[in-house]
C-alpha cells in the first residue's frame, strides 16, 4: 500500500490526456515491480540463510554422532579387551597353580584398567545426559552451605590418587572459611574438569596451581596449567557445546566429546557466578570461575 506523488510545478495543472494517465500508470506498476523485485530478493536471502544454517546444523550434528561413535567405542573396546586377558589368564590357572601369584597381579592389573574405562565412558554418558538437561532448563541443583577449602582440598586429593605421579600445588587463603551456598557436588564437578584438563594437556613433570581467593563478596577459584595454552579465537569458542581445539596434544588421559567447559559454563552462572579463561599461546592457561560468597 502507497501512493504516487506527481509535482508539476503548479496547481494550475489538468490530468486531462490520456497519455498522462497512461505514463503515471505504468510509472506505478514499474515501483509495484520494483518492490515486489526487493521483497522476492529480501525472502531468497532469508531462505539461503536458513538453509546455510541448517547444512551447517547437519554438519555438525554428524561430526558429533561420529565423534561420539569414536569417544563411546574406544573405552569399550579396552574393556573388551581386557576381559578377553582376564579370561585367558583365568585358564591358565586351571593347569598350572604354581603361576598363581603372577596371573594374580596380570588380572589385577586388568581389572584397574578395565575399571578406569568404565569410569570414562560414565562420564561420557553424564556429559551427554547434563546437556540433555540444559538444554531442556532441568539442571536442577541441591544447594547447602560448605566452606569452599574443604571442596577444593576434597577435589585435588582425589585427582591426585588418580595422577599419583602429577604436581598440584595449592594457594588458599589464610581465612581457615570460605563460606558459600552452592551444590557441592556440581561445583567440584567444575573444579575437577579444570584439574583434568588441565592434566590432560600438560606434560607430567608440569605442576598445576589451584588458587582459592576471597575477592570482596566474590570467592575466585583457578587452575593454572602449563600446557601450550589458546589463541584468542580458541578462547572465544572454548565454552561452545561440542567445539574441541583443534590439533591439540593429549598427554595422558582419554579425549571427550566437547561438552565438560559446556557444562561448567552454566554450571556456575546458575550458581550466579562467572567463568573466564586467561591464556597466551605456549603460556599456558588459567580456567576461573567465581562464586558468590553467602551472606552473614
Amino acid at each position: 500500500m502507497g501512493f504516487l506523488s506527481l509535482n508539476y510545478g503548479t496547481a494550475r495543472h489538468r490530468f486531462s490526456r490520456q497519455e498522462e494517465f497512461s505514463f503515471i500508470a505504468a510509472i506505478g506498476k514499474l515501483a509495484s515491480l520494483m518492490v515486489e523485485r526487493e521483497r522476492l530478493i529480501d525472502q531468497h536471502a532469508e531462505a539461503q540463510a536458513a538453509e546455510l544454517a541448517s547444512e551447517q546444523a547437519r554438519q555438525q550434528m554428524d561430526a558429533f554422532l561420529g565423534m561420539t561413535n569414536h569417544e563411546l567405542r574406544n573405552p569399550l573396546a579396552t574393556m573388551k579387551a581386557s576381559l578377553q586377558l582376564i579370561r585367558r589368564q583365568l585358564k591358565r590357572l586351571e593347569g598350572d597353580m604354581t603361576v598363581v601369584a603372577d596371573v594374580a597381579a596380570r588380572i589385577q592389573n586388568l581389572v584397574e584398567r578395565a575399571e578406569r574405562q568404565v569410569s570414562v565412558e560414565t562420564r561420557l554418558v553424564n556429559d551427554l545426559l547434563d546437556v540433555s538437561r540444559i538444554l531442556e532448563h532441568k539442571l536442577e541443583l541441591k544447594i547447602q552451605f560448605c566452606n569452599l577449602i574443604d571442596l577444593v582440598q576434597r577435589v585435588v586429593a582425589d585427582q591426585l590418587s588418580l595422577a599419583h605421579t602429577r604436581t598440584i600445588d595449592i594457594l588458599l587463603p589464610q581465612d581457615d572459611m570460605v563460606p558459600v551456598v552452592v551444590d557441592i557436588d556440581r561445583v567440584g564437578q567444575v573444579l575437577t574438569n579444570y584439574l583434568t584438563n588441565a592434566i590432560k594437556y600438560s606434560s607430567a613433570d608440569a605442576p598445576i596451581q589451584v588458587t582459592l581467593e576471597v575477592q570482596e563478596q566474590q570467592a575466585y577459584i583457578a587452575v593454572r596449567d602449563q600446557g601450550p595454552g589458546l589463541t584468542k579465537e580458541e578462547q572465544r569458542r572454548i565454552w561452545e557445546r561440542f567445539y574441541q581445539t583443534p590439533g591439540r596434544h593429549v598427554h595422558s588421559g582419554a579425549g571427550g566429546l566437547g561438552l565438560g567447559l559446556y557444562i561448567c559454563q552454566n554450571i556456575i552462572q546458575q550458581h550466579a557466578g562467572q567463568v573466564g579463561i586467561e591464556s597466551e599461546p605456549g603460556q599456558g592457561s588459567t580456567f576461573w570461575f567465581t562464586l558468590p560468597l553467602a551472606r552473614d
